[in-house]
């Protein structure tokens, strides 16, 4: 991943904008948590989420919320409503508990309303409500993360989460602080297929990804990305697509001072800064080893690109035991990517483990 500095503008011409569009909302809609675009028919139309309700602007005018033009749906919930998704050509909104369905089939604005979903299941805001593939994805503020195409089978977002098979939400439980889950967010990566989920493990902002392949078995689909040793586009204040070609896509993210972050760069460095990557075993059933077994080491067979150190870290019996540190120094190519001929591979090493 890389960095660059924002740009922006400043001075009288976006002014004279923001004033324009402040003119065309006039008073019926002051504050929004949300604004999405949603059409049905002949209906192409801007709509606005607040806590209370929905707002829909003049039909084929998306800035124009003015009184005479605006329809408001009031939405009676239990915690307000927090945002939003236009689905399949139907517009669902979320509280903290609840999901909710616009019913805009009618040619005449006054039969609109809303009804309650089948489901039990609402999002913690609207920066955690995520359309990825065919399907919309919520996290909640408990930390579990269910599905549209589940919950509507299932009837409840716990049987429908999909972070509970691969102990995800048990991870989220004990290293996450969701005290502060109003600052996550997340965003859909499409060349991936992944979701990617900003979440705060340590210190005082959002530091982590918790990555979920939209395509793979839930107990199979997590990857959890971050740097703990320096600064990253995990290190993320936000987060969005960006279009940079014609059919290319990256994900970026801003971070706390400033920069600008893309994500799953071809260079596989972080700013040309050092990251740790590290692979936890499943703990080893080694039978009666006192009575019939003896280790005096074990050896690690290693394939290098590049200069790195190696920390091993044992469990026996539960106990933590003294880690073990190997520099490993190698060159060469990734395979999929060497000219034979010319590329210099690393040789394999087998380094005996005292």
């Amino acid at each position: 991943m890389g960095r660059q500095p924002p740009k922006f503008g400043m001075g009288q011409t976006r002014q004279q904008a923001i004033s324009l569009v402040l003119q065309r909302i006039g008073q019926a809609v002051p504050i929004t948590h949300f604004r999405l675009f949603h059409s049905r028919g002949a209906n192409a139309r801007q709509w606005a989420i607040r806590s209370d309700a929905v707002y829909a602007s003049a039909n084929g005018d998306g800035d124009d919320f003015s009184d005479a033009s605006v329809k408001k749906i009031p939405v009676y919930s239990d915690s307000g409503l927090v945002g939003g998704l236009d689905f399949n050509g139907t517009l669902f909104v979320f509280s903290k508990t609840k999901a909710y369905i616009i019913d805009d089939t009618s040619s005449d604005t006054a039969e609109w309303g809303y009804k309650e979903a089948i489901w039990e299941g609402g999002a913690a805001h609207w920066r955690l409500i995520t359309k990825a593939g065919n399907n919309i994805y919520l996290m909640m503020d408990d930390g579990l993360i269910y599905s549209i195409a589940a919950v509507q089978s299932s009837g409840d977002y716990e049987q429908a989460a999909i972070n509970k098979p691969a102990h995800i939400d048990r991870w989220l439980r004990e290293k996450v602080s969701l005290n502060n889950i109003e600052n996550f967010h997340a965003c859909y990566d499409r060349k991936l297929r992944a979701i990617k989920y900003f979440v705060q493990v340590t210190g005082s902002n959002t530091n982590t990804g918790l990555t979920y392949f939209i395509d793979r078995s839930p107990e199979i689909a997590w990857v959890i990305h971050d740097n703990s040793e320096n600064s990253s586009g995990y290190n993320a204040s936000i987060s969005a697509e960006i279009r940079t070609a014609t059919g290319t896509y990256i994900v970026s993210t801003g971070d706390f001072s400033g920069e600008i972050w893309n994500l799953e760069q071809s260079t596989k460095s972080d700013n040309a800064l050092s990251y740790e990557s590290s692979v936890k075993t499943r703990k080893i059933n080694m039978g009666a080893s006192r009575m019939w077994k003896h280790f005096r080491s074990m050896g690690l067979k290693v394939s290098s690109q590049a200069n790195s150190t190696l920390t091993v870290r044992i469990w026996v019996d539960g106990v933590r035991k003294t880690d073990k540190t190997i520099d490993v120094s190698g060159s060469g190519a990734t395979f999929d990517e060497a000219v034979f001929d010319t590329a210099v591979f690393a040789e394999d090493s087998i380094i005996p483990y005292e």
